[in-house]
């Protein structure tokens, strides 16, 4: 028995992993639906890539500006507290420049994620698979 395919259950694939729909909408006739789900997957695991590396340098630069930080904190010296208070603050704007390149790799991987879930919803193919079947003629025309 042949199962029907949704444009609901295409956008739940594609909400685990970009692409996942697309390539779920692929048949004879729609073969361009799985290369619009490689390039979405392709895409997601370079911004998982991206996402991973940024993250792991805003930790590590969090990590040298707490230690310089805490240099910092214990001086007694006036000369010293000077010095250090300069690394320590250099060191955070390290680390905050860290911080937002990690924040704006998470929010392109999270566009990437739930553009490829809309794509695959909104972008369904019209299988003229009955009169039971209705579907919404929304054409968002993402790809062309």
């Amino acid at each position: 028995m042949l199962t029907q395919k949704s444009p609901s259950t295409a956008f739940s694939k594609s909400l685990l992993f970009p692409g996942s729909g697309q390539r779920y909408q692929a048949e004879p006739g729609y073969e361009s639906r799985k290369r619009i789900g490689m390039v979405f997957s392709a895409v997601a695991v370079g911004g998982l890539t991206l996402t991973a590396i940024n993250w792991t340098n805003f930790f590590s630069k969090q990590k040298d500006y707490s230690e310089a930080n805490d240099a910092y904190l214990s001086q007694k010296l006036l000369e010293d507290v000077v010095q250090y208070r300069t690394i320590a603050e250099q060191k955070n704007a390290q680390m905050l420049d860290a911080r937002n390149s990690a924040i704006g790799a998470t929010v392109v991987l999270a566009t990437i994620w739930f553009s490829s879930a809309l794509e695959a919803k909104y972008r369904f193919p019209d299988y003229n698979v009955g009169r039971n079947y209705s579907q919404r003629n929304v054409n968002l025309n993402l790809f062309g």
